[in-house]
């Protein structure tokens, strides 16, 4: 890559489409891996480089980091002031309970302008497909997920990674009975269990006690 003198805060958000690395297809449940990396930045002297890269839709960024193609000589001399999981395009921060969609990093080239050093740093993330799990109730009861992610009525929406079993349990309240699950793989009295591979919705029963 070639040198360049900009002083310029340098920053790239390409999209996921033209990023795309290489794939590997996990084979149980449907479950889908693949691995993006944004196109190079050139950090120039005493300036700051911008990176980030996004997943496919709501796919979640179970990994990420930085690669650069500086000399081993100079590596040392690179600073990584931040990395952290990003939501959207716009490279915020994940909410509370929200998903990371992406992964940034930014560093920061402190070699003096004068010795015409300049790093060249890229970022990469490793995403995984995910779906939602919605649960309701009907009647009077609680369902709560093995993780506890969900507790329905207050919390009854989760999303997990394609293949991961998720056990969810059915809790009448005082003058309730328990009537039956719909929409799992594998019931066993008041538990249900859902192996994510798509969009999943589970339905608790509760009736009142005779």
């Amino acid at each position: 890559m070639a040198m360049r003198r900009d002083p310029m805060f340098l920053t790239v958000a390409l999209s996921s489409a033209v990023l795309f690395l290489a794939a590997g297809h996990a084979q149980a449940q449907g479950s889908r891996t693949y691995v993006l990396r944004s196109g190079v930045v050139t950090v120039a002297p005493e300036t700051r480089g911008d990176v980030q890269v996004l997943c496919h839709g709501s796919d979640f960024a179970t990994g990420g980091g930085l690669v650069t193609s500086a000399s081993e000589f100079h590596a040392e001399k690179m600073t990584v002031s931040d990395s952290f999981a990003i939501s959207d395009a716009s490279g915020e921060g994940t909410l509370d309970n929200a998903g990371p969609h992406g992964w940034r990093v930014i560093v920061f080239n402190p070699l003096p302008a004068e010795t015409l050093e300049s790093l060249d740093v890229q970022a990469f993330v490793v995403c995984t497909s995910a779906s939602e799990l919605t649960v309701s109730a009907t009647g009077s009861g609680t369902v709560s997920s093995n993780e506890g992610s969900i507790r329905c009525p207050a919390t009854c929406t989760a999303t997990y990674n394609s293949g991961t079993s998720v056990t969810l349990t059915a809790s009448p309240d005082i003058g309730s009975v328990f009537g039956g699950w719909s929409g799992c793989d594998t019931v066993a009295d008041t538990t249900c269990t859902v192996i994510m591979s798509a969009a999943r919705s589970v339905t608790a029963a509760f009736n009142a006690q005779p």
